[in-house]
């Protein structure tokens, strides 16, 4: 496969198909000696081409015209992309600089095309008004495994440029992806894979780890604390000793959902605008101080599940401690007085029952809003 220098979208079906072959099959050693060989360009320019229209323009999704071996060329094509970015580190950091804002924007017509014929999101996803679907062809309407397979090849490739931080100042800007990762977490279950939605948590959480990141993510994405928040407190995602033994591989399923919902909402709230949305979410609220009082000693022989749980009560408690940290006066009273002080009881419970981390977080939480109140309480003992 050397010299893709000389490798063009011309080039016949058949070598076309053996160099996408490659590229999947290909180990982590082979997949960095292809993208010094620009095999990513080449990648890119295979999907433009094919989502581009006659005037070699994106638009704002690919044609419903499109024949089913056009579809599964674009799967097959995502998927060489998804595996082609499985590579080292230096060279995820190499290609985003080379062409990693061309390739998030063809990323972005093919998501926002798959979100709009898997789940009616185009509105949403586009930020225009609400549209009735298209007429489609039935085999695609039908066609929702390849479609999802699609989305799952390319969230996995954006977590490849997430890991790199040169890249997430620039994804953060890029307001389109960042509202079509919002539309893939908003989807209701069922109509799109876990992990999907999990790999769209994990590229949020990531690229909000800088402030700045953080601020500019909001500025332009109005709802998505609302939709992160939401996403943390749905029921289903919450673990209980009772459901653990009926299905682990859900409750795993579930507890990943949350742990990196949280570890987003963790990172935003260092945000005052965030957290002022936060502390006004009765829900959120209470899905915290559930999971502040939810031993995890029963999860203990559960394997990773236990882990998981451990980290959610971690980045739940920072999250409080970040809420009763801002400079505003109406959150902590809020906080303070949440169902007639269920916040405090459950900090209790938490600096009480916690981990070192735990009851380091929980401590100082509750001695922020104790001193904003001026109020005496028996402060917990430990051990």
């Amino acid at each position: 496969m050397a010299g893709f220098n000389q490798f063009n979208t011309n080039t016949s079906t058949t070598r076309v198909d053996l160099f996408l072959h490659h590229v999947i099959n290909s180990d982590m050693t082979a997949r960095d000696k292809d993208m010094e060989l620009g095999a990513d360009v080449v990648l890119h320019r295979l999907l433009f081409d094919l989502v581009s229209d006659e005037n070699g323009q994106l638009a704002d999704g690919m044609p419903s015209s499109f024949t089913l071996r056009q579809r599964q060329k674009i799967g097959i094509i995502c998927k060489s992309i998804e595996m082609m970015y499985q590579c080292s580190k230096k060279q995820v950091d190499k290609s985003f600089q080379r062409i990693g804002m061309d390739l998030l924007d063809v990323f972005s017509v093919v998501l926002s095309t798959q979100l709009r014929i898997h789940n009616g999101y185009r509105a949403r996803a586009m930020n225009t008004d609400a549209q009735q679907l298209p007429d489609l062809p039935h085999s695609y309407l039908k066609d929702g495994g390849r479609r999802d397979s699609t989305i799952k090849s390319l969230t996995r490739a954006i977590c490849s440029f997430a890991r790199v931080k040169s890249a997430t100042t620039a994804m953060a800007v890029h307001g389109q992806l960042i509202t079509l990762l919002e539309a893939i977490v908003e989807c209701s279950k069922g109509t799109i894979s876990f992990e999907s939605q999990h790999n769209a948590l994990w590229i949020l959480a990531n690229v909000a780890c800088g402030k700045t990141n953080a601020l500019y993510i909001l500025s332009t994405n109005k709802r998505l604390i609302h939709t992160l928040t939401r996403a943390a407190s749905d029921p289903a995602n919450i673990v209980e000793q009772n459901n653990l033994n009926t299905c682990r591989s859900h409750c795993f399923q579930a507890v990943q959902v949350q742990r990196t919902a949280l570890r987003c909402i963790l990172n935003f709230s260092f945000v005052e605008k965030a957290a002022d949305q936060m502390v006004s979410r009765g829900d959120f609220l209470s899905a915290i101080c559930q999971i502040l009082t939810l031993p995890t000693e029963p999860f203990r022989n559960s394997g990773r599940i236990h882990e998981v749980i451990v980290q959610i009560k971690h980045y739940s408690t920072g999250i409080m401690y970040n809420l009763s940290n801002t400079s505003s006066d109406l959150n902590k009273e809020l906080l303070y007085g949440f169902e007639q002080g269920r916040v405090m009881l459950s900090l209790r419970d938490a600096a009480n029952n916690g981990d070192a981390v735990v009851q380091r977080k929980a401590t100082s939480t509750m001695a922020n809003l104790i001193r904003f109140n001026r109020i005496q309480v028996v402060w917990p003992r430990y051990g």
